[in-house]
Parts: structure tokens; C-alpha cells; sequence
């Protein structure tokens, strides 16, 4: 109570780069050459986009430079849409590669995803799937639900150290199953940290 500067000034030093350059390393940079038609993160970090922009070459130089599309703020809702219909343009050359974060970046602490109060806010106040109850559907009624909805219908998602027990992804992924009938046929794609126990 009263600390509410406090907090968003600790959440954007906290997500900010760093000022030695030490913000990506070889993994980011070997995740990012992969080839994929998009990328999207619910990080609030641009480690990505640094990790885009070093392997810029003398020849992409003139091209587009990544850009984190944030769609918790209401300015970016058409190049979002530019995003999402980008993912299927099989034009020549390199391909455009700006990051779209699911909630929020760094730069804007007041508009992220963190607490339950902001999944609410982005996701709609439905319930979702809980563990050990029955599942409530709820309607695609919020713009983060429907931008969820389409990516998993019109790619196959590759989630990388993504730990699957958001109550929300999870909800998703059951409606999509559920409007198309896939059962437990596999469509998505999870690398994850190998646990010894």
C-alpha cells in the first residue's frame, strides 16, 4: 500500500537489459536461428530480440530490425494483426522477425501479466481448468484468448522451458481440442528441462 512506484520502478529494473551486455547467450542465439515462422514469449525481457539483432549480417543489415509487439497495450492491436498474418506470408528474403509478448514488456510495468487480478483482466474473469475440479468453459470473449486461439489452431507451437501448468495455456489448448475433435493426437510441441529425481 502506497508502494505502487516502488514496485513497477523494481519490476522494470528487474526485466530491463543489463548494462554489462551479458542478456542472451548461445542458447537464445541458436533458438532464434531455428527457423520458426514466429516468436512469441510471456517474458517481459527483450532478451530475444538482442539475440535477433546479433545475428544481423552485412547483408541484412538493411532489413527490418526485430520490435517487441506488446499485446497488453492497446497502441500495437494492428501490428499484431500484421504479426499473426506474417506468420503465413512465404515472401522472398529474410523474414521479419519482431517478438510478440503475450504479457507485456519490461518498458510498460503498469500493463504486465503478473498477478491474478491481471490474468483476469487480460484473460477474462471465467473460470479455467483447475486441478481436481470440473472444468468451466468460458467464451473466447478477451483479445489474449483470441490470439491464443489462433495460434494454436493455425500452427503447430513449439513451447521452449514453457512448464505447461498456466491454468489459462491449459484452458486454451482444451477448447481447441474440443472445437476440433483432436483427442489426444499430438499438434503442439514442449522442450522442457530434463528433472533428475
Amino acid at each position: 500500500a502506497g508502494r505502487e512506484n516502488d514496485y513497477y520502478n523494481f519490476l522494470t529494473q528487474e526485466f530491463q537489459p543489463k548494462d554489462d551486455g551479458n542478456n542472451f547467450n548461445d542458447f537464445h542465439k541458436t533458438l532464434v536461428q531455428l527457423g520458426f515462422c514466429g516468436i512469441v514469449t510471456t517474458n517481459y525481457d527483450s532478451v530475444l530480440e538482442q539475440a535477433l539483432n546479433s545475428n544481423i549480417t552485412a547483408e541484412t543489415a538493411g532489413s527490418h530490425h526485430p520490435v517487441s509487439l506488446d499485446l497488453c497495450t492497446q497502441d500495437s492491436n494492428f501490428r499484431i494483426m500484421e504479426f499473426l498474418r506474417g506468420l503465413t506470408d512465404k515472401k522472398e528474403g529474410p523474414p521479419r522477425h519482431d517478438v510478440l509478448h503475450l504479457h507485456g514488456v519490461y518498458e510498460r510495468p503498469r500493463d504486465i501479466v503478473l498477478t491474478l487480478s491481471d490474468y483476469k483482466k487480460r484473460y477474462g474473469e471465467g473460470k479455467v481448468v483447475v486441478e481436481g475440479r470440473d472444468p468451466i468453459d468460458t467464451k473466447l470473449d478477451s483479445l489474449h484468448r483470441k490470439v491464443l486461439w489462433s495460434l494454436m489452431v493455425m500452427h503447430p507451437v513449439v513451447f521452449v522451458g514453457f512448464s505447461l501448468k498456466d491454468g489459462y495455456f491449459k484452458h486454451i489448448l482444451g477448447i481447441v481440442r474440443s472445437d476440433f475433435r483432436l483427442g489426444s493426437k499430438p499438434c503442439h510441441f514442449a522442450l522442457l528441462p530434463l528433472k533428475s529425481e
